[in-house]
């Protein structure tokens, strides 16, 4: 055995030695969760854990819905597979609101606010449309709300943690935006908060580990 095997075993948790999914979902889901704020580098992170994976594969598993960009976690972007985003936004969204509660606060922004424009948010996409963040700045605007680039980050992200918004096709590229509730089933199950915890701290260190 190599004097210090640790690397070479996180390497093969990764799947990054010997790949062994076809599919990007699968990829996603053993990782539990991928950063993806440099798009075309978090496709490349898939495209590299896969049998035989491509660009194309990967961006066509996002445009079906099998894969989802959103924030949680933290308040960046991540690809989670769609059956997982439900109970991560629930363990998450707590904490990620409160970072960047303060921020909101600043740019003139609270709940009563993020609700309303969640509200009209519902009403514009419901019946399987979808929409870019230009687009949606825009039906701000006509109900005279700041739409402005840093509030628009704010508005959008929290629509994305009340799980009311989730990527559309195009994830990335136009950044479309669809509703959740329409485009991803519901899952079979619900875990709870220690369950949910539990979890993502095994799919974290299965993927990740052995830690040290």
């Amino acid at each position: 055995m190599p004097r210090n095997p640790i690397p070479r075993l996180r390497l093969a948790a990764q799947h990054l030695l010997s790949p062994v999914h076809d599919d990007p979902a699968g990829v996603v889901r053993h990782l539990g969760a991928v950063q993806a704020q440099d798009f075309p580098m978090a496709l490349w992170a898939l495209g590299i854990r896969m049998k035989t994976g491509s660009l194309a594969t990967v961006a066509g598993a996002l445009d079906a819905g099998h894969i989802l960009r959103t924030h949680l976690l933290r308040p960046t972007w991540h690809l989670v597979a769609a059956e997982d985003i439900r109970w991560m936004l629930r363990l998450s969204a707590p904490q990620v609101r409160s970072v960047i509660a303060s921020s909101g606060r600043q740019l003139g922004l609270d709940a009563p606010l993020y609700a309303k424009t969640q509200r009209l948010f519902e009403k514009h996409l419901q019946g399987g449309r979808q929409a870019s963040r230009a687009d949606l700045a825009e039906l701000l605007r006509q109900h005279r709300i700041p739409a402005d680039p840093g509030a628009m980050v704010h508005i959008l992200m929290d629509a994305e943690l009340a799980g009311v918004l989730c990527s559309g096709t195009g994830a990335g590229r136009t950044g479309s935006y669809a509703l959740l509730e329409e485009r991803v089933a519901p899952a079979p199950d619900n875990p709870g908060r220690e369950e949910a915890a539990a979890r993502l701290a095994l799919r974290y260190y299965g993927s990740h580990g052995p830690a040290t």
